[in-house]
């Protein structure tokens, strides 16, 4: 082709090629889910602690510091709803649910728990 570089796009196509030509956000999807009247609660799903990538939920010593997955929630908003501390809610969202046990944590915002993932099968 006589470029000097030949995995760069053609200089008639702009520095960045095609990508330059889309639109600024072809198909944006709102991903933060809001509360509603069916799910009043945010729900995040961030790793476990000890459990960083999928690496480490096999380990004995991984295992033994997680212990049970369970479902961070302010202590405020677990009693309003009569959630005892250890014990077992349901929670989910359009996708799905799930059993967990709850854990009260002062550290969430109110409003929003927290199901910590990367467990093992």
């Amino acid at each position: 082709t006589g470029q000097s570089a030949p995995n760069r796009p053609p200089k008639s196509m702009g520095l960045f090629g095609p990508v330059e030509r889309l639109p600024e956000f072809p198909d944006h999807v709102e991903l933060i889910e809001v509360a509603d009247d069916e799910h009043p609660f945010r729900l995040a799903t961030s790793p476990a602690r000890n459990f960083l990538n999928s690496s480490f939920a096999e380990t004995p010593v991984s295992k033994a510091k997680e212990g049970r997955p369970e479902l961070l929630i302010h202590r405020e908003d677990a009693e309003a709803l009569g959630i005892e501390d250890g014990g077992r809610v349901e929670v989910g969202n359009r996708r799905g649910d799930l059993v967990l046990h709850a854990r009260f944590f002062d550290g969430v915002k109110r409003g929003v728990v927290i199901a910590e993932g990367i467990w093992p099968n």
